[in-house]
């Protein structure tokens, strides 16, 4: 495991290191930022720094990864912004292998050989598909609960069985992700998402 230290970081520099590593909506820059604003709640930056550089980052309510279920439900914000169960991919450096001391559900399992304490998200026996497998990043040692996995697999087989593909958020910009989003919250809620 590659040694570094988790500290205290500002949005802008969360933002860089977004830019620079990648990530997935929920944990977009400006999403986070909605998502501060609309929750009146502030945001707290965390980056691991090894060997002088910053090579990940998360964004936190608390012990929560801020955009996942856990996070909105756990800080009565869930009514704020209809992320539903989104695959979380944080902004992490490819050759970075760490235990990140917070929580969060719904992290991809493409980020499971970065993320030393994610626990699989899906039964034994059962194939592990990369695009549509999670894992939950846990800091106890509890089992993921049995029916919230079976009901997540069964909204991903009909997704795909009325024509929906997965498609890497590596392959779509940030801006282009911003834009889906809007347009979505927008035809689901009837109003915009910036009020």
């Amino acid at each position: 495991m590659n040694s570094g230290l988790w500290r205290r970081i500002s949005a802008r520099e969360y933002s860089l290191i977004f830019e620079r590593f990648g990530g997935s909506f929920p944990v977009h820059p400006r999403v986070v930022i909605l998502l501060e604003e609309l929750a009146r709640r502030p945001v707290r930056y965390m980056g691991l720094l090894r060997d002088g550089s910053f090579v990940a980052a998360v964004p936190l309510w608390g012990r929560h990864i801020v955009a996942t279920a856990s996070a909105l439900a756990a800080h009565d914000a869930s009514h704020l912004m209809d992320l539903g169960e989104s695959e979380i991919v944080l902004p992490i450096s490819d050759d970075v292998s760490t235990h990140i001391p917070f929580e969060a559900n719904m992290v991809s399992n493409l980020q499971r050989d970065s993320i030393q304490n994610l626990e699989p998200d899906w039964r034994p026996g059962e194939d592990l598909d990369p695009i549509s497998s999670f894992a939950i990043a846990r800091t106890d040692k509890e089992d993921p609960n049995g029916r919230t996995s079976h009901v997540r697999h069964r909204e991903l087989r009909r997704f795909e069985d009325i024509g929906g593909r997965f498609v890497s958020s590596r392959d779509i910009s940030a801006d282009e992700l911003v834009n889906i989003y809007v347009t979505l919250y927008r035809r689901r809620r009837g109003r915009e998402a910036i009020s």
